[in-house]
């Protein structure tokens, strides 16, 4: 703390990846992943001993935009001329 400014290391991503506290913490995890085979993801930061956390693969992009678009009040037949037009 110099000149009683509190301050602390700057880390890159790759030095976070890399650093001894992150890997004793599995804050880094890998899941599957149907496109590229596996990913590596933040993993939970809440660790309690009787309860694992349970991580699934992410969806596709774009696979939940029909339903939310739906949700907000688009037809079918909009939804049908948003993908005809390649616009969604």
């Amino acid at each position: 703390m110099a000149q009683g400014v509190p301050c602390g290391p700057v880390q890159n991503s790759q030095d976070v990846a890399n650093d001894e506290h992150t890997k004793k913490r599995e804050m880094l995890v890998k899941i599957p992943d149907p496109v590229v085979g596996e990913l590596t993801v933040v993993g939970c930061p809440i660790k309690m001993e009787e309860h694992e956390a349970a991580y699934s693969p992410l969806p596709n992009l774009g696979a939940d935009t029909d339903d939310v678009l739906k949700k907000l009040g688009y037809s079918d037949e909009r939804l049908a001329e948003l993908h005809d037009k390649k616009i969604i």
